[in-house]
């Protein structure tokens, strides 16, 4: 017994398709036709398993967790965005350049490069609370460089 139509099948995957078990909501998570789902130990009906609002539940426990994630998601990538600024202006003063910026939850890892003397981190903290940033714990790995002609 099938409960999901042929049709709404994707022609690749043969896995149904998201929107139509979505719109169709409980009514494929039931027994057609008023029947009850057989018992696991005989032959004995057993009683429906499936609630019929079970559809809007079903569809709010998928969307709920996918809204957060995409939430933080945006978060971390604005947080990322904003250091990566702060700390480009921070290493371009100093002739240094950015070479990553990496954010992840509350904290963002910063990667310059350039010759010596390295640039100043308390003018980037300070950057970085004029930014508003003040509350990111923010981790900076400097890597000298040291340019030298080719000879001729």
């Amino acid at each position: 017994m099938t409960l999901i139509k042929p049709q709404l099948l994707q022609p690749a995957g043969g896995l149904p398709h998201m929107g139509a078990i979505c719109r169709r909501g409980a009514r494929r998570f039931r027994a057609p036709h008023g029947r009850h789902w057989r018992s696991d130990i005989g032959d004995r009906p057993g009683p429906s398993r499936h609630h019929p609002d079970a559809g809007p539940a079903l569809l709010l426990a998928v969307i709920v967790p996918v809204w957060i994630s995409s939430v933080r998601i945006q978060r971390t990538t604005i947080r990322q965005s904003n250091v990566h600024a702060v700390a480009e202006r921070w290493a371009s003063d100093a002739g240094w350049s950015v070479v990553g910026v990496t954010a992840t939850g509350d904290q963002g890892l910063v990667q310059a490069t350039g010759p010596n003397p390295a640039p100043d981190l308390a003018v980037l903290r300070r950057d970085l609370t004029d930014a508003g940033l003040n509350g990111l714990d923010v981790r900076v790995s400097l890597v000298p460089a040291s340019y030298k002609p080719l000879p001729g």
